[in-house]
């Protein structure tokens, strides 16, 4: 698969646009705008689940939404499809992160970005099913409640979210290295690749929390494993690709310094930690 640089960004860094890898490995990964990328998908997922897919369907029966904070939202009415809907969301939104990855081919910073919203979308919804069936927790719980006996689905949900979960990050390792290349896997870069962003975005989650004034015990925990967990177990991709990343050329995906993205990271993160965390009861 061809990685293609792009030309905006490797001339705004000074490199030629047909310098190739090589010359992009000389550019370092500019650890502000990974930190707002990160805010970006992070948040993209989570008004997802929430507003679009809990808020959505409340909205279309009828209903109207009383509280949205952000890891949870409140109906007027209640209905099995509208709990769904949330998980359901988070699925699609990775299927079609998914597909946008394998259409584009790309190695530039639109692609690394709409993996990132892939890789919050497919984790967080296998990794909600793994804790769902574990301690009957969140939209798993409310929809297997009737259910009997209990332990059945639960035992069922924590094999199909551990199954979602490394069958996830297969898949994303195989995205991973069609815009970065085997290069992209040696631990240093994958390590500030995903473990930036994702520290980036557990500060705003937890920071939306205590804007909120709301945090119980489970709140901050959750919000970590939502972000945090998932940045740390990106970096077992390089472990599940084929390849050997220590012997291979540079990566071919590089993420400079651009102002635009930092501005568009700041105000997600101001938006979310003030006009919802703040605004939830």
């Amino acid at each position: 698969m061809l990685n293609v640089p792009d030309p905006g960004v490797a001339a705004a860094a000074g490199v030629p646009p047909h310098a190739g890898p090589a010359a992009n490995a000389r550019i370092a990964d500019d650890r502000a705008t990974l930190a707002a990328l990160g805010v970006i998908a992070y948040v993209s997922e989570t008004l997802g689940h929430e507003a679009i897919g809990h808020g959505g369907l409340c909205l279309l029966h009828g209903g109207r939404i009383s509280a949205l904070a952000p890891l949870w939202m409140r109906c007027s009415v209640q209905s099995l499809a509208m709990v769904a809907a949330g998980p359901i969301l988070n699925l699609v939104m990775a299927a079609l992160c998914a597909v946008v990855l394998m259409l584009r081919r790309r190695s530039d910073t639109l692609s690394y970005l709409v993996w990132l919203c892939c890789a919050f979308n497919a984790l967080v919804a296998c990794g909600y099913m793994i804790v769902g069936g574990a301690t009957t927790f969140g939209d798993w719980g409310v929809l297997f409640a009737s259910v009997e006996p209990s332990w059945l689905w639960r035992a069922a949900l924590v094999g199909v979210g551990v199954t979602g979960y490394l069958a996830a990050l297969m898949g994303l390792g195989a995205l991973y290295r069609s815009i970065a290349g085997v290069g992209g896997l040696r631990p240093r870069k994958l390590a500030t690749l995903t473990l930036v962003p994702a520290t980036a975005a557990a500060v705003v989650a937890c920071a939306a929390e205590l804007a909120g004034r709301h945090v119980n015990v489970g709140a901050l925990p959750l919000a970590l494993g939502c972000t945090i967990f998932v940045g740390w177990s990106l970096g077992s991709i390089r472990l599940l690709s084929p390849g050997d990343s220590e012997g291979a050329s540079p990566s071919s995906l590089t993420i400079p310094f651009q102002p635009a993205w930092l501005v568009a990271g700041a105000a997600t993160a101001v938006g979310f930690i003030w006009l919802l965390g703040r605004a939830a009861p």
